[in-house]
């Protein structure tokens, strides 16, 4: 069985959206989006709120990266739906056009 009360660090996943679409530094530090906070430390994670969740963003060389740290109502860690309904949120957010793959 899982392991009760522990702390369950949520997983990054892929918003499948290239550097040449969504450069998070640019978007997110130029002004269009507003409410993001670049955090301090190695590797540059964004933190910001969509809807009622608190989510992480990050860049990595071929992707962006996003993980949830708040929901409302809590997800079930065994949804695997959840990653692909914040996705699609993200990608209307960001504007982007509908994923290739």
């Amino acid at each position: 069985g899982k392991a009760q009360g522990a702390h369950i660090v949520p997983a990054w996943h892929k918003l499948l959206a290239a550097p040449r679409e969504l450069r998070l530094d640019a978007t997110l530090e130029n002004g269009q989006c507003f409410g993001w906070h670049r955090q301090p430390g190695s590797g540059a994670v964004w933190v910001g709120v969509l809807g009622s969740r608190l989510l992480a963003l990050r860049q990595t060389e071929t992707d962006c990266l996003f993980r949830c740290l708040s929901a409302t109502p809590p997800v079930d860690a065994s949804d695997t739906t959840a990653p692909d309904a914040l996705r699609e949120e993200l990608r209307s957010y960001f504007q982007l056009g509908t994923p290739l793959s």
